[in-house]
């Protein structure tokens, strides 16, 4: 496979920024066309009452767990806004992204896990937490594993509060993304989140499905794939790992083959797969309907 595998390919990208732009540069540096419409943006909470009580009490944590870098810019300018260093605090940073956020803000992770998602943090955290007290600013709908994990793995509290929320933007035209998808312009749709899988279908409207349906619908986690298949977009190519070189290989790979491959036996899908000379295959959902 040459150096830019993916010349000649346009390809969706449903991230807001910042975390679309990093996507984005390393697609065009493969020789992609990039096209983007955010399914979701980060906004204030509802209330930001819960998350500054919480702030109040920092004293009284030990971890600032963060698991995602859309908490960190409302994280800090809350506790600058009450006056509240955050510096004594032993701070967890879910990936690279997260990390680099945090330290720009002078907060520089202690702990950032191999395995870049929430059960990967804590799995790092695990041996520090018994009889401590963790912050974990979240989005307003998190997902509600990491907590009950962080208590199961020994923490005392964990108080999950609100640092905002992600919302489909209003101020973003559909239409580009929209012409492309229905005239077959667009090779692939990249989805980060099923939330986002969803917000994509409300910005396009009633002829979003047919729509989708035209590319290669290429997952980063489990939570997407299953909101492609539960709103029969087609079947997804699913990343390895939740991280952004397995989310480029699973392109890679789905784009290697027809757009919509007939149901074969799995051992074959993945000696295919396995010819390949990558280190972490990406695996194509199978339908359960």
């Amino acid at each position: 496979m040459g150096a830019r595998p993916l010349e000649g390919r346009r390809v969706l990208v449903t991230r807001a920024a910042p975390k679309a732009r990093e996507l984005e540069e390393r697609l065009e540096a493969l020789g992609a066309e990039t096209l983007r419409l955010p399914g979701l943006e980060p906004g204030p909470p509802a209330d930001f009452g819960p998350l500054d009580a919480a702030l109040r009490r920092a004293a009284e944590f030990d971890f600032l767990t963060v698991t995602s870098q859309n908490a960190v810019a409302p994280l800090v300018l809350r506790a600058r806004l009450a006056g509240i260093s955050l510096g004594r605090l032993r701070v967890a940073a879910v990936g690279g992204a997260t990390a680099r956020a945090l330290e720009a803000e002078g907060l520089p992770p202690a702990i950032v896990p191999v395995r870049p998602d929430a059960l990967g943090l804590v799995a790092a955290l695990a041996p520090e937490l018994r009889g401590r007290r963790v912050l974990w600013p979240r989005a307003e709908r998190a997902s509600e594993e990491f907590a009950p994990a962080l208590r199961e793995a020994g923490a005392l509290e964990v108080a999950a509060v609100a640092a905002y929320r992600m919302s489909v933007p209003g101020g973003v035209d559909p239409a580009p993304a929209r012409r492309a998808l229905a005239s077959g312009a667009v090779d692939a749709v990249l989805f980060g989140s099923g939330r986002t899988v969803e917000g994509v279908l409300e910005l396009l409207g009633p002829e979003g499905p047919s729509a989708l349906r035209q590319a290669r619908l290429v997952c980063l986690g489990k939570g997407a794939a299953e909101a492609c298949e539960r709103l029969e977009l087609g079947k997804p190519w699913l990343a390895a790992q939740p991280m952004l070189e397995a989310w480029v290989e699973a392109l890679l790979l789905s784009l290697a083959g027809p757009p919509h491959e007939p149901d074969e036996p799995s051992g074959a899908r993945e000696a295919r797969a396995s010819s390949r000379p990558r280190s972490s295959r990406p695996r194509r959902r199978r339908s359960t309907r």
